[in-house]
């Protein structure tokens, strides 16, 4: 069933279910609101202040063009309604850098302190602009677009807008763009009623069987203990993997029948079990929810995140248990247009402000197609566009993002500082190379001997002596100084067999021992 434009609602207030995601939940909604996506636009040849008011003049009428960049965020019960207001201005923010002794870095420190600057999203505007002028015939456009209005391919449809307008201007021509058929607003709509009563029920009975005894937190070994409130303060490390591994890897997936994406999310929950998680894993990744032509030209929030549940099992070999993961995923996404906030308030997680719901870990796979920067050409008369780099943001604890580019797949990990060092993160890394380069050589032996050898794990800092104490054993004192840091517990009489007996009286068919994917009750 295609997108249908409806009739005009003039400045009437529109229910849209779909924007409700991009901040998954009201109690997210205060960490969310400095979150942008960043893109620059370079001019080296042509200045983008002139002709007098051009600029001003193309950011207005690209948010005509798209009426969700013109929202007010409004709440109403458990939807969040968008107002249409076509006569809301944005302001361009000017700034002359020219003869400052670093102005590109000046640059950069303001797009680090918009990136930190909360959005207001009771009244707008959800889009912050600046032009820097750093030579005389140098500037860069400064574009932030909050989440909830846009996605990455939002901002990639912004800047080609602008560029074509802005030549426009310059050469007197009519600008060349496409027609929208439809807004997001028709969007809205068409999803909202594609979730009728028994499409609902279809997708909650799925989801309910499928992450049934999930974990709620992942079980990979911190660094620091996780705080009552996440800080989202976040690093980077990266991991390149040879073209020669990444062609191996394609000829598997095409030998099982699936996909890069789920033979790299195969071996990430591999390497995160290997590196010392759990082997039931829970991960978050999205779906972008362009699939359909209409919606090519369009600004607005697409993208719906969807969960990804795996259990490795050391008995299989890499490629019988690819072939079970890659049918879960295909399910996975088959079932993607249950909305992310409905699937929370359904499994109802217990919630704090330390931890994101139902996952903490999140995979995606980026193809050189879906990352091109070319959107937006280079040349003489044309805008460069090019992401702005800023400091990383963890939104979850572990954010792999896998980019394949044809010359290799580079890795790129963000991690929660507030939990992991970056010691751990190259480790994590490392570990992930040890399990693709060993499937991607042969996939069918036993996975059991990918646990056999010492996984990698980060460094022991210097001054603490190592973990394991058989070769010079600790007296009880030290012991004491280095683990009884906790609070203490009366010390039973009976021996640990009755406390393991009584346990297993009480609680026969409950977990007793977990180790590379085989769990023992304590009836066994």
């Amino acid at each position: 069933m295609p997108v249908r434009a409806r009739p005009a609602l003039g400045n009437e207030v529109e229910n849209m279910h779909t924007g409700a995601e991009g901040a998954e939940l009201s109690a997210l909604i205060a960490a969310l609101s400095a979150s942008g996506i960043r893109i620059g636009l370079r001019d080296e040849g042509l200045d983008i202040a002139a002709p007098k008011g051009t600029l001003t003049a193309e950011l207005k009428a690209r948010l005509v063009r798209h009426k969700a960049d013109l929202v007010r965020w409004l709440r109403s019960r458990s939807s969040v309604t968008l107002p249409r207001r076509p006569d809301m201005r944005v302001r361009v923010n000017a700034l002359d850098l020219r003869g400052r002794p670093d102005p590109e870095a000046e640059m950069q420190a303001l797009a680090e302190a918009d990136a930190i600057q909360p959005f207001d999203l009771a009244r707008g505007p959800l889009l912050r602009v600046g032009a820097v002028r750093l030579e005389d015939e140098h500037y860069v456009l400064l574009i932030n677009l909050h989440h909830i209005v846009g996605d990455g391919q939002s901002m990639k449809v912004l800047a080609r807008e602008i560029g074509a307008l802005y030549q426009s201007e310059l050469s007197g021509e009519p600008p060349q763009l496409p027609a929208l058929p439809v807004q997001y607003g028709d969007y809205a709509a068409w999803q909202q009623s594609r979730l009728d009563a028994p499409a609902l029920a279809r997708l909650q009975v799925y989801w309910q069987e499928r992450l049934r005894g999930a974990p709620g937190r992942h079980s990979i070994p911190t660094d620091h203990p996780r705080p009552q409130r996440a800080s989202h303060r976040g690093a980077v490390a990266s991991l390149q993997l040879a073209e020669s591994t990444a062609k191996r890897l394609r000829a598997l997936s095409r030998q099982v029948g699936t996909t890069l994406f789920s033979t790299l999310f195969a071996a990430f929950v591999v390497a995160q079990h290997r590196y010392g998680g759990s082997a039931d894993v829970v991960v978050g990744t999205v779906a972008a929810n362009r699939d359909r032509g209409e919606l090519d030209h369009l600004i607005g929030f697409f993208v719906n995140t969807v969960v990804l549940r795996a259990v490795v099992d050391t008995r299989l070999s890499f490629l019988e248990w690819l072939k079970l993961v890659a049918l879960d995923v295909r399910a996975a996404f088959g079932h993607q247009d249950m909305p992310f906030e409905q699937l929370v308030e359904l499994l109802k997680p217990p919630r704090d402000a330390a931890t994101h719901p139902l996952f903490q870990l999140m995979f995606t796979v980026v193809h050189a197609t879906d990352n091109a920067a070319d959107d937006t050409e280079s040349g003489p008369d044309q805008l460069v566009l090019e992401p702005i780099v800023t400091g990383a943001s963890a939104k979850f604890d572990l954010s792999l993002a896998v980019h394949d580019r044809g010359d290799g797949l580079h890795c790129s990990l963000t991690y929660a500082t507030d939990l992991f060092t970056a010691e751990s993160a190259d480790g994590l890394l490392e570990t992930l190379r040890t399990v693709v380069e060993a499937v991607a050589a042969d996939a069918s032996a036993p996975l059991q001997r990918l646990f056999e050898q010492p996984a990698s794990s980060p460094p022991q800092p210097a001054e603490e002596a190592p973990v394991n104490a058989a070769v010079e054993p600790l007296d009880a004192q030290a012991c004491l100084d280095r683990f009884g840091t906790g609070a203490q517990l009366p010390v039973p009489e009976c021996g640990v067999h009755a406390l393991f007996q009584a346990q297993a009286a009480q609680r026969a068919d409950a977990a007793a021992v977990v180790f590379e994917g085989v769990t023992l009750s304590y009836a066994e």
